[in-house]
C-alpha cells in the first residue's frame, strides 16, 4: 500500500510506481508482453519514455489542445456535416494523427474519439451560424477578414464553431486503427468499472458494517451471489429485449419484484402472473431459459 497526498501524480512518480509494478510482474511472468492502460495523468513523457525504452506496451489518456484540434479537424468537420445532414441526435467517429508536445522527446501516435451532437448545432443556430456550412475555409476566410483587433477578438468568442466532443489517447501500439485503439482497447477499463459500480451500488455491497470482519466478508460473499444471479438472469434475457442490456435494478424492479400465485406439486412448480402483467411473456421465456437439461 502506498499512501500519498491526493494531488495528480508528476511524471517522476508514474515512472516509478510503473517500474515497481512491472517488476513483479515479471518476476513471476517474465516472458508475458505488457499493455499499460492510465487515464490521463498517466500520459506523461517519463512515463512513456520508460514504457519505451523496457519492452512495455502503453496506451493513456491525453488532454486535447487546439494543436491536437487542427490535425484533425478535416475528420471532425466531415463527422459533423454527415450528423447534420442525416438529423442525427449523435454520429461518433475516430480519427488518428502523429503528434509531439514541446516536453516530448519523440513524435507519438495519438487516436480521438470525436463526437458530433445535435446539441452542438443548436448551440451554433443560436448564434446565427449554421454549423453544417461552417467550415474551416470559411474561418480562414473570417480570419482574413477581420483585420481590427475587437473583430478579431469578436470572432474567436463568438461565431467559432464547436470542435464537438473531441477526447484523446497516446499509444505506442502499432496494430489496429483508431477505433480499435480507442473504443475496444482505452474504453475496456470503464465496462470494467461499469460492472464494479453494479456490483456495489445495486446489490448494495458496500454495506460492511458488521464488526466482525468475517461476518462482513460473509456478507460481501452473499451479494457476490446476489450480483452473478442477476447477470445470469439477464444473460437469458434475448438479445432482441431491452431489458438485455439494462441495469440490475430494473430486472430485480420488472421481473423479480412481480406479484403471481404459486403452485408447488411432486413434479413441478407452477407460477401463475396477472393477465395485465407487462412482462409475463419475458418472465416464462426467461425461466425455461434457465431450467437445467432434462435426461
Amino acid at each position: 500500500m502506498i499512501l500519498r497526498p491526493g494531488k495528480t501524480p508528476s511524471g517522476a512518480e508514474v515512472r516509478r510506481w510503473l517500474r515497481r509494478l512491472i517488476k513483479r510482474i515479471r518476476l513471476h511472468w517474465p516472458e508475458t508482453h505488457i499493455t499499460i492502460r492510465g487515464d490521463g495523468h498517466y500520459g506523461r513523457e517519463e512515463a512513456m519514455s520508460w514504457c519505451e525504452d523496457n519492452g512495455a506496451d502503453y496506451i493513456f489518456g491525453f488532454a486535447g489542445n487546439t494543436v491536437l484540434d487542427r490535425l484533425v479537424d478535416a475528420e471532425a468537420d466531415d463527422i459533423r456535416t454527415r450528423r447534420a445532414e442525416g438529423k442525427l441526435a449523435i454520429l461518433r467517429g475516430y480519427a488518428e494523427t502523429r503528434y509531439a508536445a514541446k516536453s516530448w522527446s519523440r513524435e507519438r501516435r495519438v487516436a480521438a474519439r470525436i463526437e458530433a451532437k445535435e446539441s452542438d448545432e443548436d448551440d451554433m443556430l443560436r448564434r446565427g451560424i449554421d454549423i453544417r456550412y461552417c467550415t474551416d475555409a470559411f474561418r480562414r476566410f473570417m480570419h482574413e477578414c477581420t483585420s481590427s483587433l475587437f473583430m478579431h477578438q469578436f470572432f474567436q468568442t463568438r461565431l467559432q464553431p464547436s470542435f464537438g466532443s473531441m477526447h484523446y489517447v497516446v499509444t505506442s501500439l502499432k496494430n489496429g486503427d483508431a477505433e480499435h485503439i480507442y473504443a475496444t482497447v482505452y474504453c475496456a477499463r470503464g465496462q470494467m468499472e461499469n460492472l464494479i459500480k453494479q456490483h456495489k451500488a445495486q446489490t448494495a455491497s458496500d454495506r460492511t458494517s458488521c464488526r466482525s470482519p468475517l461476518a462482513n466478508q460473509f456478507r460481501l460473499i452473499l451479494h457476490t451471489t446476489a450480483y452473478w444471479l442477476l447477470l445470469d438472469i439477464r444473460d437469458r434475457v434475448p438479445s432482441w429485449h431491452p431489458l438485455q442490456h439494462c441495469e440490475f435494478n430494473s430486472i430485480r424492479l420488472r421481473l423479480l419484484k412481480v406479484a403471481g400465485r404459486i403452485a408447488e406439486t411432486a413434479s413441478r412448480i407452477r407460477v401463475a402472473l396477472a393477465s395485465c402483467c407487462p412482462e409475463a411473456e419475458l418472465f416464462g421465456l426467461v425461466a425455461f431459459r434457465l431450467q437445467t437439461s432434462g435426461p
